[in-house]
């Protein structure tokens, strides 16, 4: 009498058989085999059946999971798709889900990391179901492109995979410096559609000037191009744009002097708020669920920053999303 398992994952349309000889230990007939060709896009299972052509064949003891057999898992990546700026860090959420009352613990591994991409998962192990962090870290010299990361799991004879696409773009320069009434100067970012925060820092020349950092869809020579702005502005204050005018606030600020800017940025709600610190200081408000600049009040993704001075310079620095 050998004992049987199968372990069928349907979605897939696959299933990997096993059998156990009196005294002996499991063999694998197959993992990962193709459902038969004519049943390959079947929706569901409900009968066993058994035939012989030549002899015959005793059948028994037919189960569903529990002692007649040790079940599966799945294996699922949210999101499938990373975007980071080089020098930035993303993460996926991987789910392991159990099937047929499977327990079993599930060894997880990451794949397909290029240079200057570091990849880990948190925690490397999942026993029956739960999740694990994919965090993925990229470095100031990792090369520009498109990759595919492969998370894959294994519990005994079984092994799912799931892949998370990771597009690395180009890094921000250093710093940008304006000049009065100059060009606006523009830098790409990862293409972002929902709640995201970004940190740069800027120095005024002087005070008062008027110069400000924005974020826009597309790089932009205007000032209503731009969705979410701060601002030096000429009372010499630091304000930020709130719809169809620029906030009133009392933080003022110094020539010569590094101020460090978070804004956290929503693109469904159409708003932003907007933070700065000044060197040794503690973080400042400087607006909470700020408008969009009313011509971007229906913008649905934003790519790009720029600076722009129309009196004194700016100097603009070290922008990231963390």
């Amino acid at each position: 009498k050998y004992h049987f398992r199968m372990v069928v994952n349907i979605a897939a349309h696959t299933y990997s058989a096993y059998v156990t000889a009196p005294g002996g230990t499991e063999q694998t007939i197959g993992a990962n085999l193709n459902f038969r060709t004519e049943q390959a896009a079947v929706t569901q299972l409900n009968w066993w059946g058994a035939f012989a052509s030549t002899g015959s064949e005793t059948v028994c003891n037919f189960t569903l999971g529990g002692s007649g057999g040790t079940g599966d898992f799945s294996l699922t990546a949210s999101p499938t798709t990373l975007t980071v700026m080089a020098g930035s860090s993303a993460s996926s959420t991987m789910d392991v889900g159990a099937t047929g009352g499977f327990s079993g613990a599930v060894a997880l591994s990451v794949t397909g990391a290029p240079a200057g991409v570091t990849a880990t998962l948190n925690p490397a192990s999942v026993s029956g179901s739960g999740s694990s962090t994919l965090s993925v870290s990229t470095s100031s010299s990792t090369v520009a492109g498109s990759y595919t990361l492969v998370v894959t799991g294994t519990s005994g004879g079984l092994t799912h995979s799931a892949s998370v696409a990771l597009t690395v773009t180009a890094s921000a320069p250093v710093c940008v410096v304006t000049t009065a009434n100059g060009p606006w100067q523009n830098t790409a970012f990862a293409n972002q559609t929902g709640t995201f925060t970004v940190t740069y820092d800027a120095t005024p020349s002087a005070s008062p000037i008027n110069a400000v950092v924005g974020l826009s869809n597309g790089a932009q020579t205007a000032y209503s191009g731009f969705a979410a702005i701060t601002r030096f502005n000429p009372s010499g204050m630091i304000d930020a744009r709130d719809g169809g005018a620029y906030n009133t606030t009392t933080i003022g600020y110094s020539g010569g002097v590094k101020y460090h800017f978070r804004m956290v940025v929503n693109i469904a709600a159409h708003t932003y708020s907007a933070y700065v610190t000044a060197p040794g200081g503690t973080e400042q408000t400087i607006g909470t669920n700020l408008a969009f600049r009313t011509e971007q009040n229906t913008v649905s993704q934003l790519n790009w920053w720029g600076a722009f001075s129309g009196t004194g310079s700016e100097t603009a620095c070290n922008f990231a999303i963390p």
